[in-house]
C-alpha cells in the first residue's frame, strides 16, 4: 500500500466496490477482519489503529499505538496488535480497552511481523524476525 492509501471494501460476488476507507497519513502494513466481519482493523507506519465498522464504512475508533503496527487479528473476545518493536498489545473486544501485553524474547530483530488466532481462539501464532529469518511462537492462552 502506498502512503495515504485507502483500503477499498469490495463485494466478491459482483465486484462492486462497497466503501472506500479512511486513509492513514503514512504506508499501511495491516488489515484484519473481525470474527463476525462487523468491524475491519487497520494498522501502519503512522502508529494507529483505525477501526472501521463494515456495513457503513465509518470510522470507530483510532488507537494509538508507541511503534509501527505491524500486524493485527481478532479473536473471539480481543483484538491482538503486534508491532516493530516485537511487542504484541491484547485489547478487549468488547470496549477496545487494553487488556495486556505478551511479550516473548527474540533472538534477532524485533518487529513482529504477522499474528493469528487459532478458530477455537485458544492459540496465538506469533512470526517474527528479520530477512531470512524466521520464528514462530505459539501462546496457549491469550
Amino acid at each position: 500500500a502506498s502512503a495515504g492509501s485507502g483500503v477499498r471494501l469490495q463485494s466478491i460476488a459482483d465486484l462492486r466496490v462497497r466503501h472506500v476507507l479512511c486513509r492513514h497519513m503514512l504506508w499501511f502494513k495491516t488489515v484484519a477482519f473481525s470474527n463476525d466481519s462487523s468491524m475491519l482493523a487497520t494498522g501502519g507506519y503512522d502508529k494507529k489503529i483505525m477501526i472501521f465498522d463494515v456495513a457503513t464504512g465509518g470510522l470507530q475508533r483510532v488507537i494509538l499505538q508507541a511503534d509501527v503496527v505491524c500486524a493485527v487479528t481478532f479473536s473471539p473476545d480481543a483484538m491482538i496488535v503486534g508491532d516493530y518493536r516485537g511487542k504484541i498489545n491484547v485489547y478487549e473486544l468488547d470496549s477496545y480497552a487494553y487488556s495486556k501485553n505478551i511479550r516473548f524474547k527474540l533472538e534477532r530483530g524485533g518487529l513482529v511481523s504477522r499474528v493469528a488466532v487459532s478458530p477455537g481462539g485458544h492459540l496465538l501464532a506469533v512470526v517474527s524476525g528479520i530477512v531470512k529469518w524466521t520464528k514462530v511462537a505459539l501462546f496457549s492462552s491469550i
